[in-house]
């Protein structure tokens, strides 16, 4: 199958076999960290996670006085409803949108991870 397409007065033919290379270096992108919104920074997420979270989560994510994250319920979440949980908080969680840029909420979630392969 071809498609014209005329741009500024010029024409543009493009094949089938050009949309689907398109179309699946798109899928690629989408599905690497760095292109859907968060490649972050392991060694930062690891500082934040012992700062902030370990108190409460254990330093290995064991679980302590909270959730314990080092499990397959809590890594198997998408990147996105962790970044969720992190930023809103919840189920006794404070709030870090305020006190945490996004850019650090995408370190803790690279840092969280990191720690899926341990757990399958």
């Amino acid at each position: 199958m071809t498609i014209r397409i005329t741009l500024m007065g010029g024409e543009i033919i493009m094949n089938k076999f050009f949309y689907i290379t398109i179309f699946n270096i798109f899928i690629l992108l989408l599905r690497s960290s760095s292109f859907a919104g968060g490649a972050g920074d392991l060694k930062a997420g690891e500082k934040l996670y012992k700062g902030k979270c370990s108190i409460c989560h254990g330093e290995q994510g064991q679980g302590a006085i909270a959730l314990k994250i080092k499990d397959p319920a809590v890594l198997n979440k998408q990147d996105e409803e962790l970044r969720k949980f992190i930023t809103d908080g919840g189920n006794g969680m404070p709030a870090y949108a305020k006190s945490l840029k996004p850019e650090e909420i995408d370190s803790l979630v690279a840092f969280l991870r990191s720690w899926a392969e341990q757990v399958k």
